[in-house]
């Protein structure tokens, strides 16, 4: 299991608000787990109101598990979903009648942890963004420019022309620059992962990983990815 640190909690309202409200449109299952108690059930947010900064979450079954969370409140939410960990803190307010359907009316977490497991899904960067990034070896000072095709929170994959005559090398070491979709500069040190060249279409895609991103740089690539996802999901409901 990934070692918790301050970098996984999310305490920006507008981005707990994303990260949930895709979880209730995709009317993904959530485990809730009642404080005192051991088995988790199943529920789905019914409602997320990002005005209100309140949750509707879906009653639980059976009716046990209904009459424990209203007698204990407090609950822990958690789902894992294309590599990712959500999972936050609640207490059920009161219920609410939704549609002819109970539902319990929950504040928004202060915080939410999101995690990003190892092999973590990547945002792709659509074929409506184009963002170049520079690749330069330190020893030698030689740059190379490539495009931008996906994005996760540990690292890039990245397409190079093959009239850019750069010898990739797994485990290099190099410095890169890039702006990310809100105008952010990144430059920080990446380790290439893995390289896939592809004489069809004539340009070589290369897997990095962030190897020097301070806190804040963390904060802009986080937001970048939870972008991307965004416009990927706005593309695949078209």
């Amino acid at each position: 299991m990934p070692e918790v640190n301050e970098d996984d909690n999310i305490i920006k309202p507008s981005l707990i608000a994303a990260h949930l409200g895709r979880l209730q449109h995709e009317r993904t299952l959530v485990k809730i787990s009642i404080v005192g108690t051991k088995n988790s059930f199943n529920s789905m947010l019914v409602n997320v109101n990002a005005d209100a900064q309140t949750i509707l979450l879906d009653v639980l079954h059976p009716e046990a598990a209904h009459k424990k969370l209203l007698e204990k409140k407090k609950f822990i939410l958690n789902v894992e979903q294309n590599g990712i960990k959500i999972s936050f803190k609640g207490a059920v307010k009161k219920i609410i009648i939704d549609d002819d359907k109970p539902a319990y009316l929950i504040d928004f977490p202060k915080k939410i942890l999101y995690q990003q497991r190892r092999q973590a899904f990547r945002a792709p960067i659509g074929r409506d963004t184009l963002l170049e990034i520079t690749l330069t070896d330190k020893k030698t000072k030689k740059t190379s420019k490539g495009i931008i095709n996906n994005v996760s929170r540990e690292g890039l994959c990245l397409q190079f022309d093959h009239t850019e005559k750069f010898n990739f090398n797994k485990f290099m070491h190099l410095s890169s620059q890039f702006l990310t979709t809100e105008n952010v500069e990144i430059i920080c040190d990446v380790e290439i992962r893995n390289i896939t060249d592809d004489s069809v279409h004539r340009h070589t895609k290369v897997g990095v990983q962030f190897k020097t991103l301070d806190k804040q740089q963390r904060q802009h690539i986080q937001n970048f990815a939870l972008q991307m996802e965004r416009k990927m999901i706005k593309r695949q409901r078209a």
